[in-house]
């Protein structure tokens, strides 16, 4: 039994290290991007103009102009955060404002994971008229507190979010977590936006919330859907999101092409 202990610990230990060299490999790659798209480099440039095009295929596909929503939402992140949107930025908030821009108006949006609260004033600078309702952990709950580096400044890093939130009048905050959604009238919402956590349980109970949540003709988004990992974990990085998927078009819950 002591063997397998320690066969145990030393596993530990080669996980946790190649952990650390894959945020080490991760940063380095990162900063070489940075400098050789500021060189112009032509393979970069290349390749990052191949991204945006099956971006924009991928937008278009939905009947969505994803080029157009760029002017849209440099002026809202002018005003949130100072500067234009960026290729290294996330494209749910372009997908959000192609959405504005669109036919869709929802009128009552439902965020699963507040974060740092700049997506939440995002959709309600995108829909003005809408209802958003955004949750996340409780300030003293410890997962909240240990998770994205906040446990030396969680304090500070909640009164940031409450200032942020309690600028919009059609933004609630709910600290909740969000397996109490199974407690939610269903059909209550026409967009959900699922980015909490990314692994088991607790994405695969978002996702059917999700599914219970969603009026008729609404519209579901769900954050870092990831097909193939070599490790997967309960807060950032897990296949959770495909396999449930493919559960639920096995099952009959949704009959999209996976």
């Amino acid at each position: 039994m002591n063997k397998i202990f320690e066969l145990v610990k030393r596993i530990e230990k080669l996980e946790s290290e190649i952990s650390t060299e894959e945020k080490n490999i991760l940063k380095s790659a990162n900063l070489e991007l940075q400098s050789k798209l500021a060189e112009n480099n032509a393979e970069t440039l290349a390749l990052q103009k191949n991204i945006i095009e099956k971006q924009e295929t991928d937008f278009q596909s939905l009947d969505l102009a994803r080029r157009v929503s760029i002017k849209k939402l440099d002026t809202v992140l002018e005003k949130l955060i100072g500067r234009n949107f960026t290729i290294s930025d996330s494209e749910h908030w372009l997908l959000f404002s192609s959405l504005s821009n669109s036919q869709i108006v929802p009128s009552k949006i439902l965020e699963i994971g507040t974060f740092d609260g700049i997506t939440a004033a995002i959709l309600a600078y995108l829909f003005p008229q809408s209802e958003i309702v955004t949750i996340d952990l409780p300030h003293d709950n410890e997962k909240f507190r240990l998770s994205y580096n906040r446990a030396s400044s969680f304090n500070q890093y909640v009164d940031r979010r409450n200032t942020l939130i309690d600028k919009f009048d059609n933004i609630s905050f709910v600290a909740t977590n969000s397996a109490n959604l199974i407690n939610w009238p269903e059909k209550s919402f026409d967009l959900i936006w699922v980015d909490g956590a990314h692994g088991y349980p607790v994405l695969p109970l978002d996702l059917y919330n999700s599914c219970r949540l969603i009026k008729k003709n609404g519209l579901v988004v769900v954050d870092d859907v990831f097909t193939n990992l070599r490790k997967s974990d309960e807060m950032y990085r897990s296949t959770a999101a495909i396999q449930t998927f493919k559960l639920f078009k096995d099952i009959g819950i949704i009959s999209t092409k996976l």
